[in-house]
């Protein structure tokens, strides 16, 4: 794998060789890398100065983020240096939003106040309803502000691939067969402990109340209640809205499937893994909701969390 860094001025760096890495695409929490190299002559102005990190594999991109921090050490008669940060959406998690209230919001709004002024210029996105009424609340992060309009407004999550592109349109990524391929690990695990089986939305200043069922976790004998009180401007839709919404929260890592491949990149989050053949009798498609990648002198390695397509 080759690495880079950019300076501010957008002036290109190649790094030495990479000595480990931990790179982390994730649907559910921000990108991740970790580096190690050797501290070679300069090097140490040159982390100084990064602002973002650029690898490639095969000459493939896998990753773009945010330098967070480097550091410099000296042991067992070797210099290293470690360069650790995250996925381009920290620029909009890091960064706090004004409160605002916004009426009939589309998402070409949303964009040119919470996302393009924030270094993120490359999104690809699809059509959305109007929002209604659409508040921005004190200390919510630009991020916090797009994933709740993108639920609200079509339904989706909004995502990073690895070249660093935002993706608002629900796009899928590529689809990986797994036909008795050489996985060194594989873990089920089922948990049913905290996914909500009803959620009773309240609007006790206009006495409205909507039911949100959870068909599939009453199937299975769960009985999980959450009784959640919305503010008053809240309408009968959004509040049938919010209570889908905990219950898909809920149930995020519950049925996972956990996949260690001896081989790198093997799968990104938001691919698709079609398993057949599997000594768990496991088999069908399954959603990439992590993906880690780890190598240094002794092993190279892919681990994936997956969980069940509907």
């Amino acid at each position: 794998m080759e690495g880079y860094v950019i300076d501010p001025r957008g002036d290109v760096t190649a790094l030495p060789v990479l000595l480990e890495w931990n790179i982390v695409h994730s649907m559910e929490n921000c990108d991740a890398f970790e580096v190690r190299m050797p501290l070679t002559e300069g090097l140490a102005d040159t982390l100084a100065a990064a602002a973002e990190f650029h690898c490639t594999h095969l000459g493939q991109t896998v990753f773009r983020g945010v330098v967070d921090e480097y550091e410099l050490r000296a042991e067992a008669g070797s210099a290293l240096a470690v360069l650790a940060g995250r996925g381009r959406g920290a620029y909009l998690m890091d960064s706090e939003a004004e409160s605002a209230e916004y009426w009939s919001p589309g998402i070409a709004l949303i964009l040119a106040r919470h996302v393009y002024p924030w270094r993120i210029s490359d999104v690809r996105w699809q059509p959305m309803a109007a929002a209604g009424r659409f508040p921005v609340r004190a200390g919510e992060s630009h991020w916090k502000v797009l994933k709740n309009f993108c639920y609200f407004a079509g339904g989706v999550a909004p995502r990073f691939d690895r070249q660093g592109t935002l993706l608002l349109n629900g796009e899928a990524g590529e689809t990986v067969t797994l036909r008795d391929a050489p996985v060194s690990r594989q873990v089920w695990r089922a948990q049913r402990s905290g996914v909500i089986s009803q959620v009773l939305v309240k609007n006790p200043v206009w006495g409205m109340t909507a039911a949100v069922d959870n068909a599939a976790a009453a199937e299975k004998g769960i009985l999980c209640r959450r009784v959640l009180h919305v503010p008053r401007y809240t309408v009968y839709d959004r509040m049938r809205h919010t209570g889908a919404y905990q219950i898909r929260q809920s149930e995020q890592g519950k049925n996972v499937l956990s996949l260690t491949l001896p081989v790198l990149f093997a799968a990104f989050a938001g691919d698709t893994v079609a398993l057949e053949g599997s000594p768990l009798g496991l088999q069908g498609r399954y959603r990439v909701r992590e993906s880690r990648c780890t190598a240094d002198a002794r092993s190279a390695e892919t681990h994936l969390t997956l969980e069940k397509e509907e």
